[in-house]
């Protein structure tokens, strides 16, 4: 299970800042998310992307450079050390671009705690580590419902 799940973007004063997170206590090193958020950003590698930096392991998606007007974000799950970042592509791919164009709804931070939820479950379902149950699926169903849709 991930340790939880960051949104950076790109501020022209100060560069990568993170930004919203979930879950509130902290469980990322900042320095590490920042040069994860450069490195995507120098290379011009707009997706999904997978790098241990020092203790972190970090699966993320970066939208790229900002192109008119569209700020650069990135969603970064951080990982347990022993788990492998390429479980979280297709996850982080159909969540992303939600997380990131909901940034100013008001219920935003419930949100991100949902969407945490469900990118844990759906990465444990999808890997064969948990076992799908008839409530499970239908908790994954409604939200996909509601916030994939």
């Amino acid at each position: 299970m991930p340790k939880g799940v960051v949104i950076l973007h790109w501020d022209d004063a100060t560069g990568p800042v993170v930004g919203e997170h979930f879950p509130d206590e902290r469980f990322y090193n900042e320095g590490n998310l920042v040069t994860a958020f450069s490195s995507a950003a120098m290379a011009g590698t707009t997706g999904f992307q997978t790098l241990r930096i020092g203790n972190s392991n970090i699966a993320s998606f970066y939208t790229g450079m900002a192109v008119r007007g569209r700020p650069q974000y990135m969603v970064a799950v951080v990982l347990r050390q022993d788990e492998n970042g390429e479980k979280y592509k297709e996850a982080l791919g159909k969540i992303s671009g939600k997380l990131i164009a909901r940034r100013t709804q008001e219920n935003y931070q419930q949100l991100l705690a949902d969407s945490f939820r469900w990118i844990s479950l759906r990465v444990r379902i999808d890997s064969g580590e948990l076992k799908s149950t008839s409530n499970i699926k239908k908790q994954l169903e409604e939200f996909e419902k509601q916030v994939l849709s």
